[in-house]
């Protein structure tokens, strides 16, 4: 007789776990829980001798077994799968994703089977953006490519703003983003993705309104972040900051200093200007005062839409050197004067007293290393090292590596250079630690050949990321760029993080330590 006609039909098992139809990272890879507990049952039939079994995957592969009895009739058995057999079969399934129907199936002891009504379940083990692997900062994936802000200043009359979310890994259609500005609960939500969006490798713009960036505060680096959380609630954690300036409605913008870079002018410059910009809402009839520290640079009047510019001579950038200098204006209008926003502004003391060490790579010998090796400078060891970065996957042709290059006559590269990356002309993706041999508190070097996004953050010996991410935008690959971190005296500069998607070039390292 036939005991699959005489038997009630089996329940459709149940995976606590996937209460909501899905599978997790966390579910399956990131817990210590070896098992995934398939229930079975109440179910009235159950007898000595018979054989449950859980079937899993499109091939009905068999993942767990039980042996059943009487004792088993009209309660709930748990079954336990193995972890690392759901994560097998993900891991033979490109993304790595998959909808798989879970059967259970009791044999008895004359060979006859009945089989559950299956339940569908999403197994889903790839993270957006990827498994963070550097547990510091908590709840920071540093695989997350930093937001973009546009524009990168925003004024009282700015309508919204857009945060441009680059292409991460593992992105797929479902995935929600929350954009945080700058406070928590700041947030603007975008999603879920479409497959269209989801496809390919061109960026998310997220718009953000002006209630949002109100509510976000005023501020020269204000931090805008996002997360990521995928359809089965596997979550990105937060992207590092970004920053973004947002000008006081009731004040006017910090003036320029075109000469200035970095945030910093030599203290043997010939002279510079202190511009008020062309958006900084003046009306015709203001009266602007300029100033630089206590120096007044004099007095104009204004033109709605039109910059202002007032030279500041070479005599009082000398006097100022070393100091930091603020740079700022106010706006007499209807009897009323206003300040503006300050810029501050470093006036570097001229050489040879400014640096402490200097560092040109013009003694080095022409050399490279791939991934894993390491290159000193000086090879005697004794000023920085640099290497990739070993919690990123590189191409194994990559190099780091002294070169003669035959850069055009002036500016900070002659002689030798220190690249990263190879071949050029392609995406390279690198990220690059420079370690230096003693904590600084002051830093420069300059970069050239880019003309994609380059960013460089410093990090304390704790690898703590010390004050704001400095970025390269795309543009000319001849340019020169100078970039100059200080740390306020603080003296805690002990790393460099550098990513580029490209062949760079960097020379002329200086140093100064803690006064």
């Amino acid at each position: 007789m036939d005991v699959t006609n005489t038997r009630a039909a089996l329940p459709t098992p149940r995976i606590p776990l996937a209460f909501d139809g899905a599978l997790s990272y966390d579910d399956v890879v990131g817990t210590t829980e070896l098992n995934v507990i398939v229930e079975v049952g109440p179910w009235t039939d159950f007898s000595d001798g018979d054989t449950l079994e859980i079937l899993w995957s499109a091939t009905a592969e068999i993942v767990a077994t039980y042996s059943a009895s009487q004792a088993d009739a009209n309660t709930i058995v748990k079954v336990p799968v193995p972890t690392r057999i759901i994560k097998r079969i993900a891991d033979a399934t490109a993304p790595g994703t998959y909808t798989v129907d879970v059967v259970a199936r009791v044999n008895n002891i004359l060979g006859h089977s009945i089989d559950s009504l299956p339940v569908s379940i999403l197994v889903k083990l790839t993270v957006p953006g990827g498994v963070d692997l550097t547990p510091t900062p908590p709840d920071v994936n540093e695989n997350l490519p930093l937001a973009i802000v546009m524009p990168s200043t925003i004024a009282p009359v700015t309508p919204s703003a857009t945060v441009e979310i680059k292409f991460y890994e593992n992105r797929a259609a479902g995935d929600a983003i929350t954009v945080r500005w700058n406070t928590a609960g700041n947030d603007v939500r975008y999603g879920p993705l479409t497959q269209a969006e989801a496809t390919g490798t061109a960026s998310i713009f997220v718009p953000v309104g002006r209630n949002i960036i109100d509510a976000g505060g005023v501020g020269d680096a204000l931090k805008i972040t996002y997360q990521i959380y995928d359809v089965v609630n596997n979550w990105s954690l937060w992207s590092l900051p970004a920053s973004v300036a947002v000008t006081d409605p009731n004040s006017f913008p910090a003036p320029e200093v075109p000469e200035a870079v970095g945030g910093s002018l030599p203290g043997d410059a010939l002279g510079a200007t202190l511009r008020v910009p062309a958006s900084a809402g003046l009306q015709t009839g203001d009266s602007v005062t300029a100033y630089f520290g206590i120096s007044t640079l004099g007095t104009k009047p204004a033109t709605g839409g039109v910059a202002l510019d007032f030279p500041i001579s070479a005599a009082l950038i000398q006097a100022n050197q070393g100091q930091t200098v603020a740079c700022q204006y106010t706006v007499l209008r209807n009897g009323t004067s206003t300040p503006s926003d300050s810029l501050a502004l470093i006036i570097e003391t001229a050489p040879p007293s400014e640096w402490d060490e200097e560092y040109n790579f013009d003694q080095d010998r022409v050399r490279y290393v791939n991934p894993g090796g390491f290159l000193y400078f000086p090879e005697a060891r004794g000023t920085m090292n640099v290497q990739f970065d070993p919690d990123t996957a590189h191409a194994p042709a990559e190099r780091l590596g002294v070169e003669v290059y035959p850069f055009a006559a002036g500016g900070e590269f002659a002689g030798n250079d220190l690249y990263i990356g190879y071949p050029p002309g392609i995406e390279n993706k690198n990220t690059v630690f420079i370690n230096f041999d003693q904590s600084w508190d002051r830093v420069r070097f300059a970069v050239t050949s880019a003309s994609r996004e380059v960013t460089i953050s410093f990090k304390d010996a704790d690898l703590n990321v010390l004050g704001s991410i400095h970025r390269i935008d795309p543009g000319d690959v001849q340019r020169q760029t100078l970039i100059v971190h200080d740390d306020g005296g603080l003296g805690r500069i002990r790393h460099a993080e550098i990513r580029s998607l490209e062949v760079i070039r960097l020379d002329s390292f200086k140093f100064r330590s803690k006064r």
